[in-house]
């Protein structure tokens, strides 16, 4: 699914991420945003995703399994 979103960048270069963004991509305060550049194009996912395997499994993100799979 394919929708656009906008916002405006203040003059401190800060931008508001739209409410329906953050929903889809489950953000938090203090989460990480990855920013891609290329051909012109900007692409913006979650910057977590990289270091951990299991950041897009949300059913999988307590406590009793950050403990579990610590030594992966």
């Amino acid at each position: 699914m394919s929708d656009t979103f906008t916002a405006r960048v203040r003059a401190d270069g800060s931008a508001e991420i739209p409410e329906p963004v953050r929903l889809r991509l489950g953000l938090r305060e203090g989460d990480t945003l990855r920013y891609v550049v290329r051909d012109g194009m900007v692409t913006i996912d979650r910057g977590d995703t990289d270091d951990n395997p299991f950041a897009t499994f949300t059913e999988w993100n307590g406590s009793a399994d950050e403990r579990a799979y610590a030594d992966l």
